[in-house]
């Protein structure tokens, strides 16, 4: 019970106060002191003294004295990669160091010569942090190289397929069909007038990103193959194809990586009955159907870039309409054409097997014209 505290002034003022009330009020003056020291003494059991300073932190010390860098703690801490490196560990509760091989999730450490903090979930190092969302693409975009390679540039990155981990491109990777395995085909030998999808590859072991090249197209079904100690992959959103001699056709990719990549082809079109590796028709003059674009336009894509010349003589002129094979439209979803030296250039939709359909809208004089498929755009990648 609190006692009524006497006042200094009852005391100045000489007034009558009793013995018993000053053994209370000293009791009580001692009780709280007690008290507040029993607080103190229970907050400072929880510190640490470091350099002599007191501090709530887990205390730290090195692990060996050759290494002052290599930390272990009640925390626990430890170094993962060596002596000298300024890595650490941190545990969950209750693991001890013996733990270390035994990751579970919330294990965490970090690497100062990737400068990159790490998680560990189940037997994978991963690194914290995405770099892209699922549906995208970092960094610079991959280019033909020659007619055996093209490169994945350094900085290149994205989720893997199941979005599980990132996978950035260390140094560039030139990617040849003339190699099997890693930075090559995934398997067999390369063949010509054929497709090849490029696959992001991660090895969780070293944390080491590959590529390889594959005809199997996941999209649709497929299954890649992958080399020895490689798990993480993705199909990169293009299709590179070979030739009648089994080289890769130039191309370039129109801005950056994206699940709608726009992909050019690198070479001449027809022009006045010129036909070309990218002619569809040449010196074409009636309705056509069915007309396939699949040696030009992968399976990941159901959009064309196509480009038109006209065939005219003087005063006489011709259209034509496009649309996807089958679709049944009046005059299509790209018409083009004109008179004298008339050309023309746009995206048409294809049926699911990259067919389109073309119509002679308008026509005079025994007029023709060439149409090539320049280019596609991805549209069957998510």
């Amino acid at each position: 019970m609190q006692i009524t505290r006497i006042s200094t002034a009852e005391i100045v003022n000489g007034e009558f106060i009793f013995a018993e009330d000053l053994n209370d009020e000293f009791n009580q003056l001692v009780s709280e002191s007690n008290g507040q020291d029993a607080r103190i003494q229970a907050l400072e059991s929880e510190t640490t003294t470091i350099n002599g300073v007191k501090t709530f932190s887990q205390p730290v010390k090195g692990v060996d004295g050759a290494d002052p860098t290599n930390f272990t703690t009640q925390g626990y801490i430890n170094n993962l990669v060596g002596a000298g490196a300024k890595n650490f560990q941190v545990l969950t509760t209750d693991r001890t160091l013996a733990d270390t091989t035994h990751p579970v999730e919330g294990d965490v450490w970090y690497n100062s010569t990737s400068n990159q903090f790490m998680q560990y979930d189940g037997t994978l190092i991963q690194p914290f942090g995405v770099s892209a969302p699922k549906g995208d693409f970092i960094g610079p975009r991959p280019y033909w190289n020659n007619t055996t390679s093209i490169v994945l540039p350094a900085g290149l990155g994205c989720r893997d397929k199941t979005n599980y981990v990132d996978m950035v491109v260390a140094s560039p990777i030139t990617l040849a069909v003339s190699l099997t395995g890693i930075s090559g085909l995934d398997a067999g030998t390369v063949a010509a007038n054929t497709w090849y999808y490029p696959y992001l590859l991660k090895n969780p072991t070293n944390n080491t990103v590959g590529a390889v090249w594959s005809t199997q197209n996941e999209a649709a079904g497929g299954t890649v193959s992958l080399p020895a100690g490689y798990v993480y992959k993705r199909q990169l959103p293009f299709a590179a194809r070979t030739n009648a001699s089994s080289q890769l056709i130039p191309f370039v990719i129109a801005g950056g990586l994206s699940l709608s990549t726009r992909v050019l082809w690198l070479l001449d079109t027809s022009y006045y009955q010129t036909a070309t590796a990218t002619a569809i028709v040449t010196n074409g003059s009636t309705n056509a159907s069915n007309v396939s674009c699949a040696s030009l336009i992968p399976p990941i894509s159901r959009l064309g870039e196509f480009a038109f010349s006209g065939n005219y003589a003087t005063g006489n002129f011709l259209n034509i309409g496009l649309q996807p094979a089958g679709l049944g439209l009046t005059t299509g979803t790209l018409v083009m054409g004109g008179s004298a030296t008339a050309t023309g250039r746009g995206h048409c939709p294809t049926d699911a097997s990259q067919r389109i359909d073309i119509k002679v809208a308008y026509q005079s004089g025994g007029s023709s014209y060439n149409l090539d498929c320049v280019g596609y755009t991805v549209t069957e990648l998510y």
